[in-house]
């Protein structure tokens, strides 16, 4: 089990659950003339799959190192690619404008292999998970599904911020409300977090932690927000990510001074015993970074 850690200049962390921190520097020494930050990741077994400015970065997470390299335009050419996700055998992948899509069973090195289907606009898609067997992309603040070579479009009344995908639930994010919906198994949507600024979404059985953009990380259940947690001495309450691993809640705060930028980034767990949050280390960031946790076999 380990946590995997990007920055902007290419730089890869992972860290095992006694916090213990490994570092690949391949990226980071590669000169190429196209940003190093990773725009999206998505975990399928022991590799890690990031979509990159050139196109997909493979890495290896028992071995930590980088496994593969997929440049899927034409002739093998670069392609910025925002968003990623693997659906049963298939693996997705959004550019502004357009859809790549392959099977894994293929040599996804040859462009040959790749499938590219124009999106329903020419946006950016914001996000794109995989839930129950559906893909769903975030595109101009508009849940869509993907439906073959088309597309189906969710009527819902206002626009979404984002949305976080778990094992058993899709949680929509309207953008000028605060909680979150949830999308039923009927295609239906309900209202299932009245609480705060979500950011994020994760489940730990019948209990959902949710990371606020006031309260910092907030414990809810059955509909109430039964204790929130400030920890001690970070910059900022802004909860940035949440992830569960190891049977730990891990949760990284930050102070956001523009847009992404960050000038720390506070990693903390929590101690089950005392119910308090645990400083791991803090280190000066002065960019962007994409978090993933990965739970390995």
């Amino acid at each position: 089990d380990r946590m995997l850690i990007t920055y902007n200049d290419g730089r890869i962390d992972f860290v095992d659950p006694d916090g213990d921190i490994y570092n690949i520097s391949d990226l980071f020494v590669k000169q190429i003339s196209v940003s190093k930050q990773v725009n999206d990741i998505y975990m399928h077994g022991e590799l890690a799959y990031m979509a990159m400015s050139f196109g997909i970065l493979v890495v290896d997470m028992r071995k930590m190192e980088i496994k593969d390299t997929y440049y899927i335009g034409e002739n093998s050419s670069d392609v910025f690619l925002n968003t990623i996700t693997i659906n049963n055998d298939s693996i997705y992948a959004t550019t502004k404008g357009n859809l790549y899509v392959a099977d894994l069973s293929n040599n996804l090195s040859d462009y040959n292999f790749w499938t590219k289907l124009p999106l329903p606009s020419k946006g950016e898609v914001q996000r794109m998970v995989t839930h129950k067997g559906d893909v769903y992309l975030l595109l101009d603040k508009k849940l869509y599904q993907i439906a073959g070579d088309s597309y189906l479009l969710y009527d819902i009344n206002s626009p979404l911020r984002t949305m976080c995908a778990t094992e058993t639930h899709l949680y929509l994010i309207v953008e000028d409300q605060h909680g979150a919906m949830e999308l039923k198994d009927d295609k239906s949507f309900s209202r299932v977090i009245d609480y705060g600024y979500v950011i994020d979404v994760i489940e730990d059985n019948e209990t959902l932690w949710l990371g606020t953009g006031f309260e910092g990380l907030v414990r809810y259940k059955n509909g109430i927000a039964e204790t929130t947690h400030k920890p001690d001495g970070p910059s900022s309450n802004y909860s940035y990510r949440l992830r569960i691993f190891d049977d730990k809640l891990y949760m990284l705060v930050n102070q956001m001074v523009a847009g992404d930028c960050m000038h720390s980034l506070d990693l903390y767990v929590l101690n089950c015993e005392t119910d308090k949050f645990e400083l791991l280390w803090s280190e000066p960031i002065p960019f962007k970074l994409n978090t993933n946790v990965v739970s390995l076999p």
